[in-house]
């Protein structure tokens, strides 16, 4: 894939490049056997920038990050993704640091304005800059390989009651993969025709595909709330019509059961972007970029909501990306979904899937 292997350094195995639109973000790559690959997009701490050359996160004023904004002109500031009271402030020279609004106030656009429902805490700097020194045993997640120096990859097993984790690049406790979907989609006109809670608009269906244009599909479900043992999960399988479109198309949209949208999946100019929205209006996201994923080939895009975390993943049969983030007081899925577009309807997604899945389990998409 041209984006994993372009402007890479691998080093002992593992790959590492830079975000291509983000300075405090990273990609991490992990290589298995069989041309398997996994790629973790990561964030620096609070306060910093990801450091291609030293290939850590070092401090903003160490690093010299080509898609820096306040270079850009013009900006004075511009939002810290996943928190709704820090920012990153612009000086007339085009530096850029790290800042935070006080208490009981949200960052726009216009500075730091009042906003009780704005409850995140300040970003802290007070985390490790390094990158995760650990390597899944591939096919055997109860073991893992730690970064020994000049040893080496060392060899290590997890506790008792846990597994390796790519994800937190940590052994957490073991979850239940033993589950099936509570819910899916057949797209085809035989199972739409035979259900009550599938409803569609301006779709066309031919052998099991859905094709979109200027339609949608509701899907009327009811799931529990999200739990870490009992987690939402979304899958989807998708391919594009074009190769390139800039526009924002939305393949899954959500709303509460008061018709506020609270769950939005799109694809904006090469990228897939997540987004979660709050019960107090805290838009919580993670975006990752799609360059090596042709167009017209199938892609699976996954969502896992444990109550508290997101977790994105666009995967092809190899080649699986991940990216996540804080998204507390949230709640997604519990009254529909629609396939398509969102609220506006003005941002309809141009292509086919092909299955829709909903779990209330973890089916083991994180390794």
């Amino acid at each position: 894939m041209s984006f994993i292997k372009s402007d890479v350094f691998n080093a002992s195995g593992v790959g590492y490049r830079y975000h291509p639109n983000a300075c405090d973000k990273y990609l991490q790559c992990y290589y298995g056997p069989g041309g398997e690959v996994r790629g973790l997009y990561r964030t620096c701490p609070f306060g910093h920038h990801w450091d291609q050359l030293t290939r850590r996160c070092n401090n903003v004023w160490e690093v010299d990050c080509p898609m820096e904004k306040c270079r850009m002109g013009n900006v004075l500031s511009y939002a810290m993704d996943g928190n709704c009271r820090g920012f990153w402030s612009c000086d007339s020279s085009g530096r850029v640091a790290a800042e935070c609004c006080p208490e009981g106030y949200r960052y726009t656009t216009r500075g730091c304005k009042p906003d009780f429902n704005c409850q995140d805490h300040c970003p802290s700097s007070c985390f490790g800059t390094g990158v995760c020194d650990k390597l899944p045993v591939w096919g055997d997640s109860s073991k893992f390989q730690i970064d020994g120096g000049q040893n080496g990859w060392l060899s290590a097993d997890c506790p008792t009651g846990t597994e390796f984790s790519i994800l937190e690049c940590a052994c957490i406790k073991r979850r239940n993969h033993d589950c099936s979907p509570q819910a899916f989609v057949v797209f085809d006109e035989a199972f739409i025709n035979s259900t009550s809670w599938v409803r569609t608009s301006n779709i066309n269906f031919q052998g099991g595909i859905a094709q979109f244009g200027q339609g949608r599909i509701n899907v009327d479900l009811t799931t529990s709330p999200a739990t870490p043992q009992n987690p939402q999960v979304l899958f989807l399988r998708y391919r594009e019509a074009t190769e390139m479109n800039p526009s924002r198309q939305v393949l899954v949209s959500g709303t509460d059961c008061n018709g506020k949208e609270n769950l939005v999946i799109a694809l904006v100019n090469r990228q897939l972007v997540f987004e979660i929205m709050s019960w107090v209006g805290t838009t919580h996201s993670v975006t990752m970029a799609t360059q090596g994923f042709p167009a017209p080939d199938w892609k699976d895009v996954i969502l896992m909501y444990n109550g508290n975390t997101m977790v994105g993943i666009i995967k092809s049969d190899k080649t699986r990306f991940f990216s996540h983030a804080l998204a507390p007081k949230s709640s997604i899925m519990e009254c529909g979904l629609t396939l398509g577009t969102d609220l506006t309807r003005t941002k309809n997604f141009r292509g086919e899937m092909s299955m829709l899945d909903i779990y209330q389990c973890d089916p083991d998409y994180l390794t």
